[in-house]
């Protein structure tokens, strides 16, 4: 593993770098148990079988655009929340902020990954008791 690799490996948050092929190139950690994927088990993965797949068309697209274009850091989508799937098939939110790296030589995206599931759940409470209230 080399340095960058390590350091990645070492952060608490979700990091993964896929190629302009929207392939995994590295996944930390953090990534594969927030994915529930075993250790080296998300290397090849296609980044779209980590979405929900209403998300999934044309996302191969954009990876490469984004990759291609050196585009500046940014959140992903317009709310920040982009629907994912676990391993077992399980959906989850997760806040995804994306940039661009060289990677063992090559042009990639890099993301840093957040679940935002227990978030998303306590807003939609929320919003839901805030409905409920009568305003006087």
């Amino acid at each position: 593993m080399d340095d960058i690799a390590k350091f990645l490996d070492f952060l608490a948050d979700a990091i993964v770098i896929v190629n302009r092929q929207s392939q995994v190139e590295f996944a930390n950690r953090s990534c594969e148990r927030l994915f529930g994927y075993g250790q080296g088990e998300m290397l090849g993965l296609s980044i779209t079988d980590l979405m929900t797949p209403e998300k999934v068309q044309g996302h191969h697209n954009k990876v490469a655009t984004f990759i291609d274009n050196q585009s500046h850091s940014r959140p992903m989508m317009s709310r920040n929340i982009m629907p994912c799937i676990n391993a077992k098939g399980e959906g989850f939110n997760a806040r995804i902020s994306i940039s661009n790296i060289e990677f063992h030589g090559q042009a990639c995206g890099i993301a840093t990954i957040q679940d935002y599931s227990t978030v998303q759940e306590l807003i939609n409470e929320l919003r839901s008791e805030a409905k409920r209230v009568p305003i006087h």
